[in-house]
């Protein structure tokens, strides 16, 4: 695939545009207005200038990467000869089959279209496509030009196998870790696991437990410092299944089940205290350290992507 579309260039798409830029696709990168373009473009450059401070590509492979790279406004001209559109827009469905809709009248019918949702379901992004065995879901994780994971999703009996198995190749071009699920279920594979933990986390702070700092402390400094290069599976393997089954008979029974979100979230939405974006969350923040946040956590994300890329060999 060597021409690809990104419609929707906010939070996930200017890093997904990105990462096939630098690996040699003709990447359009399409929006609503010049604003989002320009902001884009400069999330983009940003991110490769901190790739350069870590010696992972070089300023040739910048310049190359942003040859890459073209901005518009007009769908038509965005989606001409595209191999692949990567739908990253709101997760609103009437939007989203607005949106295919409108690309499935440009395109040929042998182009993929892939979307990012982390929501809904393929069954539903579907409805009413001309070609539903070109529809896929490639699901990634923020920021997409950094973390490894992509999750694929397929409609069984519906998607095409060939389809399938060139854009799993093509992300393993792109030096990305995909799975295809097997079955299609609701929040796919990370999202399901990720809820999971943070219903326990919630929990443990609405109670009392212990203070969002350390509740974070606990994870960075243990679960999160193994599981960078050991997954929960095989993780068990080496602990003993025996101890997670005794262990599980005693813990099972007392862990938060709640079928609904915590009170105290919807609490934090009316008070505006969602985070970063208002300053206020878990913790407070000023415009410039919530800034500073994101950049050391990218910082980190990159080093971490040293490492692994070392471990890999490449």
């Amino acid at each position: 695939m060597k021409k690809i579309t990104i419609i929707g260039t906010g939070v996930m798409g200017h890093g997904i545009g990105q990462l096939y830029a630098q690996h040699g696709c003709e990447v359009t990168l399409y929006d609503l207005n010049d604003e989002a373009l320009n902001n884009a473009r400069s999330m983009i450059t940003d991110s490769l200038s901190a790739m350069i401070s870590k010696e992972i590509i070089s300023e040739e492979d910048m310049k190359e990467t942003m040859a890459h790279l073209s901005c518009t406004t007009d769908l038509k001209k965005a989606v001409d000869g595209a191999e692949m559109v990567v739908e990253v827009v709101p997760e609103i469905l009437s939007l989203k089959l607005d949106t295919y809709r409108a690309i499935e009248a440009l395109v040929s019918e042998k182009t993929v279209i892939a979307s990012n949702t982390s929501a809904i379901p393929l069954t539903e992004l579907t409805q009413g496509a001309l070609h539903p065995e070109r529809f896929i879901i490639t699901h990634y994780f923020a920021p997409a030009q950094i973390i490894p994971l992509v999750e694929i999703i397929q409609m069984d009996g519906v998607t095409d196998p060939k389809l399938l198995k060139e854009v799993e190749v093509f992300l393993k071009m792109c030096g990305k870790s995909p799975i295809i699920l097997k079955k299609e279920v609701p929040g796919f594979i990370a999202n399901r696991m990720q809820m999971a933990l943070m219903r326990e986390a919630f929990w443990l702070y609405e109670n009392g437990i212990a203070s969002a700092e350390d509740i974070d402390t606990v994870i960075k400094d243990s679960l999160g410092f193994r599981y960078v290069f050991l997954g929960p599976l095989e993780g068990q393997d080496i602990a003993g299944i025996g101890t997670t089954y005794n262990v599980g008979l005693k813990l099972f029974p007392v862990l938060d089940d709640t079928k609904v979100p915590h009170a105290f979230l919807k609490e934090m939405m009316d008070n505006n205290t969602v985070g970063i974006r208002s300053n206020k969350g878990f913790y407070e923040y000023t415009e410039e350290s919530g800034k500073e946040k994101i950049r050391k956590r990218n910082d980190n994300f990159l080093e971490v992507f040293k490492l692994r890329n070392k471990q890999l060999g490449k």
